[in-house]
């Protein structure tokens, strides 16, 4: 799974419109539409309902987001512990703690 379509989808969850999310990502919205068009293939579900005022997440949809979510974080907690590794900070703290 890409991690740009899983960027795409989450910005159409967040702004539950193709075209707001498709200018939030400096996309256009075709280029928007075919990236979650390609995760909804690869995943074998339909991911948003379309309405006339925008899209809301289906069930598939909802369930894709929170795993997204904490994807996305451990993406950026990954990034942060990379880049103190890189600047010199890494290496191990023990912490102990006597009885109560």
């Amino acid at each position: 799974m890409d991690s740009k379509l899983l960027h795409c989808f989450l910005a159409v969850v967040d702004h539950r419109n193709m075209t707001a999310a498709a200018a939030a990502l400096h996309l256009t919205q075709p280029a928007l539409s075919k990236n979650v068009h390609k995760l909804e293939e690869e995943l074998g579900v339909r991911l948003f309902d379309r309405l006339p005022g925008g899209v809301t997440p289906t069930q598939y949809g909802l369930a894709l987001a929170r795993r997204a979510r904490l994807i996305e974080h451990e993406f950026r907690l990954a990034q942060s512990e990379i880049e103190g590794l890189r600047e010199g900070g890494g290496g191990t703290v023990t912490v102990g703690a006597g009885p109560m």
